[in-house]
């Protein structure tokens, strides 16, 4: 598994870098995502994310000579709105920063290639503007009926990956599944649950001990309370609660 202290990409273990993330990422977009009726801090988080996806893919950070990491984190906040607008299917024009250009030039440099998600169509009053549409469906023939089934299509796939390495880390240090071994407790993982949710809503968002988000120690935590119910219900130990 990948680790958070490297050479490239950038280190969110370091709180410091943590606050640039968010610094820049509400300078240039916050005001463009309360348009979009998205909470800037819903948008930090989601930028965090994806640096720490390509923290361990093929774009991370790369250090250019005469830059801070800003131009990188503008690029990945820039594509990680756009991506949120799209999921809520909006409509959207987006009056962009003057420096926009400028950014992004160095943002490629820096690493931050990939799937351009926004055209530049036009440039007026000195700023530059972007537009994005959706694309009307076609009519079809073929029909299935899924109305009623689960909608798998619905997961992220950002947040699975933060879900997996946690529960990865859990067992390379413990062994597979050994929540399920005799002795464990509901309670036992309601705390560490309840332990993370507080850490993430005081500001932190990494957890200093695995370098994972708290938010994803959430999810492995309920999760795991899920199975060990089950578990608990199926064997009829009457531990649920102890």
């Amino acid at each position: 598994m990948g680790d958070l202290h490297q050479s490239t990409g950038i280190d969110l273990s370091d709180p410091a870098k943590v606050q640039l993330v968010r610094a820049v990422t509400l300078q240039f977009f916050a005001a463009k995502a309360r348009q979009l009726s998205i909470e800037p801090d819903d948008l930090v988080q989601q930028v965090l994310v994806a640096i720490v996806v390509r923290n361990r893919g093929r774009c991370p950070y790369r250090p250019l000579k005469g830059y801070t990491e800003k131009p990188y984190i503008y690029r990945v906040a820039w594509q990680t709105l756009g991506r949120m607008a799209d999921k809520r299917a909006r409509w959207y024009d987006i009056e962009l920063h003057d420096t926009h250009d400028s950014l992004c030039a160095a943002a490629r440099q820096q690493g931050a290639f990939g799937d351009d998600l926004h055209t530049i169509l036009a440039a007026g009053s000195g700023h530059l503007w972007e537009t994005r549409t959706l694309t009307k469906k076609k009519s079809q023939t073929f029909r299935k009926d899924d109305g009623k089934k689960p909608r798998f299509d619905l997961l992220d796939a950002h947040s699975q990956l933060a879900l997996v390495e946690v529960l990865t880390v859990g067992a390379v240090r413990y062994g597979d599944r050994n929540y399920l071994n005799q002795g464990a407790t509901l309670s036992r993982y309601e705390a560490a649950l309840q332990r993370h949710l507080n850490a993430y809503r005081r500001g932190e968002y990494l957890d200093p001990d695995t370098g994972r988000p708290h938010l994803a120690h959430v999810m492995a935590n309920c999760q795991i309370l899920m199975e060990l119910r089950r578990d608990i219900e199926r064997r009829g130990t009457g531990e649920a609660n102890d």
